[in-house]
């Protein structure tokens, strides 16, 4: 009867060991997962249906003249950050995020009503911030950093 009992222990044991090991690689999946965001676009990956600005800056000319509005961004869902600006429709030029282990440039064009993003960086935990540089008009600027 001690033996029955010892097998049933024993069967636990295993059917919890392969629960656990279940549950360790569905979470490495998860982590690949949020990882391969990084350098991806918000708004085709559905990140951006979860955003707010969690800081502002202003795209200045050579002589401190207000150009343009930057906003550094956070998707809740995705746990990522990007930068999105607002310029001139004339305006092309780049736009960049930064966290202390990982950066983003991305390169736009004129037009879209002014309205540009770059990709993502996947910012959990940490200080993330970035910036844009234009040109026709010649502008540049940079948020505060945010750390979460």
């Amino acid at each position: 009867m001690k033996s029955a009992g010892l097998g049933r222990k024993v069967a636990l044991v295993v059917a919890a060991v392969a629960m656990a090991t279940v549950g360790v690689t569905t979470g490495a999946s998860a982590d690949v997962g949020v990882l391969a965001l990084d350098h991806k676009d918000p708004y085709d990956t559905g990140c951006a249906n979860t955003k707010s600005a969690v800081r502002t800056g202003t795209l200045t000319d050579r002589n401190g003249n207000p150009v343009g509005t930057i906003k550094l961004m956070w998707s809740t869902s995705c746990q990522t950050n990007w930068i999105e600006i607002w310029v001139p429709t004339t305006a092309y030029g780049n736009i960049w995020v930064r966290t202390s282990s990982k950066r983003d440039d991305f390169a736009f064009k004129a037009g879209n009503g002014g309205h540009h993003w770059g990709n993502m960086l996947v910012a959990p935990g940490v200080c993330a911030w970035g910036g844009a540089t234009t040109s026709n008009p010649s502008s540049r600027g940079q948020t505060p950093s945010a750390c979460g």
